[in-house]
C-alpha cells in the first residue's frame, strides 16, 4: 500500500514538472485558469495546447465547455447554410 502511494505521489510530481516546463503552470494551476475542478486537463485542451512546439504561447483558459459553445455556434451556422440552400433550390425549382 505504501509502495503504491509513493508511485502515485511520484507521478504527480512528474506530470507536474512536465506541465511547468511547457506551460509555466503546475497542472491544479493550470486547471484553476480553465475553471476544472475534476474535469481532466487533457480533455479541455485545444490541439494547439496539446501539440506544444509553436515558439509562442499557446496555454488558453478555454475548456470543453467554452469550445463546445464555439463548436455550436459553427454548427448552427452549418445549419443556417443548408436551409438557405434549400431555399435557393425551391426557388430555382419553382422558375
Amino acid at each position: 500500500m505504501h509502495q503504491r502511494l509513493l508511485s502515485i505521489r511520484i507521478r504527480n510530481e512528474l506530470t507536474d514538472e512536465i506541465s511547468k516546463a511547457w506551460s509555466g503552470m503546475t497542472t491544479r494551476r493550470y486547471k484553476g485558469y480553465k475553471g476544472l475542478k475534476k474535469d481532466n486537463l487533457r480533455d479541455n485542451m485545444r490541439n494547439l495546447e496539446l501539440g506544444r512546439e509553436m515558439g509562442r504561447p499557446v496555454i488558453s483558459a478555454e475548456n470543453a465547455k467554452t469550445m463546445k459553445l464555439i463548436t455550436d455556434v459553427i454548427e448552427g451556422v452549418k445549419e443556417l447554410e443548408v436551409k438557405e440552400e434549400d431555399n435557393q433550390n425551391l426557388y430555382n425549382m419553382a422558375d
